[in-house]
């Protein structure tokens, strides 16, 4: 319909016209947010849950620091990844001489106990042993002197954030040289700190072992947890 420029067209608009008109404007806004669904994790007695908005909820008494990891791996984020220990592990023994003693342990392992203790399969008619320790230079730090069991723990630490070799000695047979390494007092500290928490949290602890590349230790904190996740988690320490 045309008007004279002098004139105002009115539209008046129906209720059902006017509703018609709303749903018009609604659709032509922004596509509806489509969100997350809620992830959520029981760790002992505590319970982390992620909402679909992305905020994490049961982090009562974490750092923003631990609280911001946890989110990050409900929401798919990777497990952290173990620190450059790993890489200088990565050969279990060195060549040694003679007769084979088999080291048990600590071998291949990040080691967050120190002093570690030492152990070894006996020998026969081996009347006593004698363990020796040597730093990353090929340096001897300890020796054990004569031992008469079949394993020994150090009085005193070792040197932290180092990698080790150690070999056991009974007469003139000789085990190979066996690997570890422990943590910096950093990575010490934070699993210390985990450790103390009430309640616990095996994850955080799980977390805590694999950045400091103890995968042993994150591996038996993550087997206490159950879900699809934690199943994905442990598949990445492998």
């Amino acid at each position: 319909m045309v008007t004279p420029d002098n004139e105002k067209m009115e539209v008046v608009l129906t209720p059902k016209s006017y509703l018609v008109f709303l749903l018009i404007l609604a659709g032509c806004g922004s596509a509806p947010k489509i969100e997350s669904p809620p992830v959520t994790l029981a760790d002992g007695e505590r319970k982390f849950w992620l909402d679909r908005s992305g905020v994490l909820h049961g982090a009562e008494g974490l750092s923003s620091s631990q609280s911001q990891t946890i989110a990050g791996l409900l929401g798919g984020s990777p497990f952290p990844s173990p620190s450059y220990l790993k890489d200088i592990l990565k050969d279990q023994f060195e060549a040694g001489d003679g007769e084979e003693i088999e080291p048990i342990e600590p071998v291949l392992i990040v080691e967050t106990v120190n002093p570690p203790r030492f152990r070894w399969k006996p020998v026969q008619a081996a009347a006593a042993y004698e363990v020796v320790i040597r730093d990353h230079r090929n340096y001897v730090v300890r020796k054990s002197g004569k031992v008469e069991e079949t394993e020994w723990t150090p009085t005193k630490p070792l040197m932290e954030g180092e990698v080790f070799s150690w070999r056991v000695v009974a007469g003139k047979r000789v085990s190979h040289w066996a690997k570890f390494a422990i943590p910096g007092s950093a990575a010490m500290a934070e699993i210390e700190a985990v450790r103390e928490l009430l309640p616990p949290s095996h994850l955080l602890l799980a977390i805590a072992f694999a950045r400091c590349g103890a995968l042993a230790g994150a591996e038996t904190e993550l087997s206490k947890l159950d879900g699809e996740l934690v199943a994905r988690w442990r598949a990445q320490l492998k």
